[in-house]
């Protein structure tokens, strides 16, 4: 998270300052920020995915925000088929969609109907792929 963080710093004043960090502060920073966060959101129980204000607050106190859901999360949220709803893996669970393709469409619904005109960018990494420090 940290990482995704520095680099949304940089990009926006042009910094690069992700380059002088030394490993051991970027595990020790990256941490740090990780309790932040986890407290932040567990701290407040209506930190759903129901509304975006969190996210909001974020952005103008940042002017960026770093999401981390879990693969999985908001199923009962994402709009389904009734074929979506019938279908199952091996062991008779319910198969997910992926949370990450409807967060990010919802996000610039969001964006679009109260931002009008302000740039909004979602980059969404797939949990296939590894995130490294």
């Amino acid at each position: 998270m940290l990482e995704c963080c520095t680099s949304a710093d940089s990009w926006i004043d042009n910094s690069g300052s992700e380059d002088s960090v030394d490993d051991e502060h970027k595990v020790n920073s990256y941490h740090d920020a990780e309790n932040e966060a986890d407290q932040e959101c567990d701290e407040d129980p209506e930190h759903v995915l129901s509304g975006f204000e969190f996210l909001d607050d974020r952005l103008k106190q940042n002017g960026h925000a770093v999401m981390v859901v879990a693969e999985g999360a908001g199923q009962d949220m994402i709009p389904r088929t009734d074929e979506q709803k019938q279908k199952r893996d091996e062991y008779g669970n319910p198969v997910f969609l992926d949370v990450g393709v409807w967060l990010k469409s919802e996000l610039k619904k969001w964006w679009s109907k109260d931002h009008e005109g302000e740039l909004f960018t979602v980059n969404y990494i797939d949990p296939s792929y590894m995130l490294r420090i």
